[in-house]
């Protein structure tokens, strides 16, 4: 077997993300109204707790305020007390065009343009 190069690397990560999203676009339409609530990672890691209590109250969970909100409150303190975001070296120029072109609809969809 070949030992692939970068290039094909980057494009099957490019090409199964599409994939993902497109499978994730088709599949969400088949859920009922009322029955998914999206939110995005800057939302949870900004506001944890208030995000958690939006989820609940969208998908008509109680219980939130009487005992869900102490446990995420205790939860999101021990496990994201230290927690320290992923830093990466900066993609080549190339490969961060390529993301920006391919994924659009992705980024658009999360604000992330």
């Amino acid at each position: 077997l070949a030992t692939p190069t970068d290039d094909d690397i980057h494009e099957f990560i490019l090409n199964q993300f599409e994939v993902l999203w497109d499978e994730y676009e088709r599949a969400r339409l088949l859920i009922p109204a009322g029955n998914l609530v999206e939110v995005s990672y800057k939302e949870l890691a900004a506001d944890p707790e208030e995000t958690v209590a939006l989820l609940y109250a969208a998908l008509g969970i109680q219980g939130y305020e009487s005992g869900a909100r102490q446990l995420v409150r205790d939860v999101v303190r021990a496990r994201l007390q230290e927690y320290k975001t992923n830093v990466h070296a900066p993609l080549p120029t190339e490969l961060r065009d390529a993301i920006k072109q391919r994924w659009v609809r992705y980024a658009q969809a999360w604000g992330y343009t």
